[in-house]
């Protein structure tokens, strides 16, 4: 990678002149480096620092678990291969262990990875995560997508991509998720100008606004945008209470929505309300608010889903929900 080694030292840079005690990056990074990197890292960690981690260079999913390559993994045939690499969701739950006050982590490292066809598991990019509680995470694209190293052959800046809009907006008196969802902007902006899609994912399980300073601020913006900056936006509210009679119903959820949409209403939103839909109304509801011209639709989900390897799945009353046969307590719909 052209830019991976510079994207480390820019961060680097801004990280210090925050007030972060760094780990610096050494050039090509080996396992050893990598690992043993990691464990002062980790050493240094108390229930009063602000940690942050950045990562650049290459990371792939084998079997829906994430890898981060160090510089002298070979060209990765088989799962033995991987013995060296570092498992991102070792690396999150080692810090949550230590329990910092904060912790920001950033990876720009769904690069397109060394891999020979014959490796089992293998998939594009990185898959979708899980941030551990009291975690910010970003990663530089999407699920499945490729982070850009550079836009095209004559592209002479010494960032990658998404590293340099990041470095823009690093600025301390700014919150973290303010200076993601700037830089994903930025970032979605210049692939669609070179035909490419990546878009910066956010995993946001931080309690409260994360500053890059590690300072707790009170005030500033709070609850819902002002009145009269929705206007071109609409919102699809499905409030699910209950599935086919199988558990007691949640007292929430229709509460909660009829709430949401009066709020939503007041700002000047178009609101939608399904109350235990199927999952074609669902559907058909969020079309008809796409066809309406809106800048943004909202869509917020209230009650019963679950989880099976990773994917998240509504539990609808008259649908269907193919991972439902992984949770305990529902019975498996049909296709």
């Amino acid at each position: 990678l052209r830019t991976a080694q510079q994207d480390a030292l820019s961060v680097t840079e801004r990280l210090s002149s925050a007030g972060y005690e760094i780990d610096a990056p050494s050039p090509r990074q080996g396992v050893v480096d990598i690992l043993l990197q990691f464990e002062r890292f980790l050493s240094r960690i108390d229930r009063t620092s602000a940690a942050f981690v950045f990562l650049a260079g290459h990371g792939l999913q084998v079997g829906g678990t994430n890898y981060f390559l160090p510089s002298d993994i070979p060209k990765l045939t088989s799962e033995d291969d991987l013995k060296g690499a570092l498992q991102l969701d070792y690396m999150l739950e080692s810090i949550a262990m230590r329990s910092p006050a904060q912790t920001i982590v950033v990876l720009d490292c769904c690069r397109n990875a060394p891999v020979s066809g014959e490796l089992a598991g293998y998939n594009p990019g990185l898959a979708s995560s899980v941030a551990p509680r009291g975690f910010f995470v970003a990663y530089s694209a999407g699920s499945g997508e490729f982070a850009l190293d550079q836009l095209d052959d004559g592209d002479a800046s010494p960032n990658g991509v998404f590293t340099r809009h990041l470095l823009g907006h690093l600025q301390p008196d700014r919150s973290i998720y303010d200076i993601i969802s700037a830089t994903r902007a930025s970032v979605i902006r210049d692939a669609q100008s070179v035909g490419h899609a990546q878009h910066p994912a956010i995993y946001d399980q931080s309690p409260r606004p994360y500053w890059l300073d590690g300072q707790y601020r009170l005030g500033g913006a709070q609850g819902l945008t002002p009145i009269g900056t929705m206007k071109e936006q609409g919102f699809v509210i499905v409030a699910n209470d209950d599935y086919r009679g199988i558990a007691s119903p949640l007292k929430s959820p229709r509460g909660d929505a009829a709430k949401l949409a009066q709020a939503f209403e007041g700002l000047g939103a178009d609101v939608a309300v399904l109350r235990n839909p199927s999952r074609d109304e669902v559907l058909a509801s969020c079309a008809a608010m796409a066809s309406r011209g809106y800048e943004r639709v909202g869509f917020v989900w209230l009650g019963r889903g679950c989880l099976h390897k990773l994917q998240a799945a509504g539990i609808m009353r008259n649908g269907e929900c193919r991972t439902a046969g992984a949770c305990k307590g529902f019975e498996a719909e049909p296709e």
